[in-house]
């Protein structure tokens, strides 16, 4: 059995492609295709919402040079290290856009 460590790693960036595209995208890496539609349904289930309409939920913009991304357009591990690097205060104003 595969770790979650390992979905997490082979499904990092998923968060804009849809299921055909992201299963395709599994396939190319050498895995099965019952195995990669249930990592990508695991991984999903951790990361995502299940309606549309959740995943454009803050509003907030990460500045990476001249670029700016939304928050929930930024892989995992971008995301982790942006939150990471807040203070409590920042924390709590995401949280409550979040929770509007």
């Amino acid at each position: 059995m595969i770790k979650l460590e390992k979905i997490y790693k082979l499904c990092d960036g998923f968060e804009m492609c849809d299921r055909a595209t992201a299963v395709k995208k599994l396939m190319t890496k050498g895995i099965e295709k019952s195995n990669a539609i249930n990592y990508y349904n695991i991984w999903r289930r951790h990361y995502l919402e299940s309606r549309e309409d959740n995943l454009k939920l803050t509003g907030v913009f990460i500045m990476q040079g001249k670029n700016r991304k939304l928050l929930e357009e930024c892989s995992y591990k971008e995301r982790q290290k942006y939150l990471e690097a807040l203070d409590k205060e920042q924390l709590i104003k995401i949280t409550q856009a979040v929770l509007r």
